[in-house]
């Protein structure tokens, strides 16, 4: 109580927002300012990325898209973490040599924007790009089928190279 009254009293007390919140006041500037000139291309070891899926090619994946949409972790209420929990998926997949990786990465990219509006997603990528630190990330993820546990600066460290890859196709700053 006493930290409490202390705030009060100093004028530093603020209201808490629920986690990931932040997102919502993600503007414009801000998106504006993140370059892509640092990333891996597509094909490179890190971050691989597939191009999108042609007719008929992704049924290869129904067992795992099945598996990642019922997972608990990508149903939680919060869309910051929710993202954070998806993109990790894509990072985990990346940093233990799935031979599924760049498909991984596809069938995330493909979830996020099946779940959420444009902006909405737009602005749940750039707050991932600009809080690495913010949330959790999993770097655990048996139930998906991967075996090995990485460590979470470096899921972390993917997660935002995952996020600039997807923003810079929503925003036509890359190409598929």
């Amino acid at each position: 109580m006493a930290v409490g009254i202390t705030a009060s009293v100093t004028g530093r007390l603020a209201p808490v927002l629920p986690a990931g919140a932040a997102y919502e006041s993600v503007t414009d500037e801000q998106m504006e300012r993140i370059t892509y000139e640092d990333l891996p291309g597509d094909d490179e070891l890190v971050t691989r990325l597939a191009p999108p899926f042609k007719e008929g090619e992704a049924q290869r994946f129904d067992e795992f898209v099945a598996k990642l949409r019922a997972w608990p972790p990508g149903q939680v209420d919060d869309p910051g973490q929710c993202v954070r929990n998806l993109l990790s998926v894509a990072a985990v997949a990346d940093i233990t040599a799935d031979l599924r990786e760049a498909a991984i990465g596809r069938i995330v990219f493909n979830e996020l924007q099946a779940r959420y509006r444009s902006a909405e997603l737009r602005k749940l990528l750039v707050w991932v790009i600009l809080s690495p630190d913010s949330g959790r990330v999993i770097n655990q993820i048996p139930e998906l089928g991967f075996r090995r546990k990485p460590a979470e600066a470096v899921v972390r460290e993917r997660c935002v190279l995952y996020a600039k890859k997807y923003l810079g196709r929503m925003l036509g700053k890359l190409h598929d």
